[in-house]
């Protein structure tokens, strides 16, 4: 998600919750990581891996 896109959400957001779960969601949006590992092993069946890609 872009910085801009954040501060939109946010800006919505702020409206509509307390300060206190305003100030939570920008904490967690600040500590994000745009990067993950899936690891899988012993896959059986290809929907089983579809689900665990759909739930990442």
């Amino acid at each position: 998600m872009e910085l801009y896109q954040k501060q939109l959400l946010l800006e919505h957001l702020s409206a509509h919750v307390t300060e206190k779960r305003l100030e939570k969601m920008t904490r967690i949006l600040a500590w994000r990581t745009r990067h993950l590992t899936l690891v899988m092993e012993d896959i059986y069946q290809s929907q089983n891996a579809s689900a665990v890609l759909r739930s990442c």
